[in-house]
C-alpha cells in the first residue's frame, strides 16, 4: 500500500481525500507497447480502498467507475487484461 502522501497524481489524492481514505494499492506501472522507454506514455495502475480502479497518466487520471469506456479502451491500448469477478 502507498500513503497518500506519496501518490503523485493530484486527481487520484482527492479522490483519497474524498473518501477519508490514506492509501492506495499501487497495481503497477505500464508502458506503451508503441512507446517503449517514453515516461510520458508510462501508466501507474491503482486500485483504490473502495474497490475502483484508477489510471495515472500523464494529464488527468481515469476512474473505472465514472468512465468505463475510456477505462477499458486504455487498459486494452497498454495489454493490461482486468478479470471480472463473479
Amino acid at each position: 500500500m502507498t500513503s497518500i502522501d506519496n501518490i503523485t497524481s493530484a486527481g487520484i489524492r482527492a479522490a483519497l481525500e474524498a473518501t477519508g481514505d490514506t492509501y492506495a494499492t499501487k497495481v503497477g506501472v505500464y508502458e506503451h507497447p508503441s512507446h517503449s522507454g517514453d515516461a510520458n506514455w508510462r501508466i501507474t495502475l491503482w486500485l483504490l480502498p473502495a474497490g475502483d480502479f484508477a489510471i495515472d497518466t500523464n494529464g488527468d487520471p481515469i476512474f473505472e467507475v465514472s468512465h468505463p469506456d475510456e477505462f477499458a479502451a486504455l487498459c486494452a491500448d497498454y495489454g493490461i487484461e482486468m478479470e471480472v469477478a463473479s
